[in-house]
C-alpha cells in the first residue's frame, strides 16, 4: 500500500503573476469562488507570514470534507500549505506561480506530497507513480477552475501578503 506520493499539475494562465497571486494569497475572499465544491474557506488564525484556514468542500463524486490548512507565505510566487487537521492530514501542498514569456501570462503549479485517505484506483494502491497520476487528474479540474476564475477577473490590487486579511 502506498503511504505517500508526490504529484504535480500545471496550467498557463492568461493573467499576470500579481493577479494569480492576489487570488491564491487571499483564500478568505476567493477560494470558495474558484475551487469546485468549496462551500466555505474561513481564516481561523494568522501570525506574520503564516495563515490558518479551514476549508469545507464536497469532493466531485465523493464525500464532503473539512481540512485545516496552515499556509506559509513566501515572496510573490509560492505558498506552502500543510494539512494540519482533517482530510489528508500531514500532507504538504505547494502553490507556485511563475512568469511565462511576457508579463501577461503565468505558469501556475499545484503540487505536493500527499498522504492519501481515499482510493485512487487499484494500481495507485501499489504504485507511487500511478497514485501521482491519479491524484494529478483529480486536482486538474481545480487548477482549470482557478485559471478560468482568474482570467475572468478585473485587475486586483491585493496580494501583498496576509496582512490585509482579517480574522472575522
Amino acid at each position: 500500500m502506498v503511504k505517500s506520493f508526490r504529484f504535480e499539475t500545471e496550467a498557463t494562465v492568461n493573467a499576470p503573476v500579481d493577479q494569480c497571486w492576489a487570488v491564491l494569497s487571499d483564500p478568505k475572499t476567493h477560494r470558495a469562488k474558484w475551487e469546485p465544491g468549496c462551500k466555505e474557506a474561513r481564516v481561523v488564525g494568522r501570525s506574520g507570514m503564516f495563515l490558518v484556514v479551514e476549508v469545507d468542500r464536497h469532493l466531485p463524486a465523493g464525500p464532503s470534507i473539512r481540512r485545516k490548512l496552515r499556509g506559509a507565505l513566501h515572496p510573490v510566487g509560492r505558498i506552502d500549505w500543510t494539512v494540519e487537521e482533517g482530510y489528508e492530514k500531514g500532507s504538504k501542498i505547494w502553490d507556485v506561480i511563475q512568469p511565462v514569456g511576457d508579463e501577461n501570462k503565468s505558469r501556475v503549479v499545484f503540487s505536493g506530497e500527499i498522504l492519501p485517505e481515499t482510493g485512487l484506483g487499484l494500481a495507485a494502491a501499489f504504485s507511487r507513480q500511478a497514485a501521482a497520476r491519479a491524484y494529478a487528474l483529480r486536482v486538474k479540474p481545480d487548477l482549470e477552475a482557478f485559471k478560468k476564475y482568474v482570467e475572468g477577473l478585473p485587475p486586483l490590487s491585493q496580494g501583498e501578503g496576509w496582512a490585509y486579511i482579517n480574522l472575522e
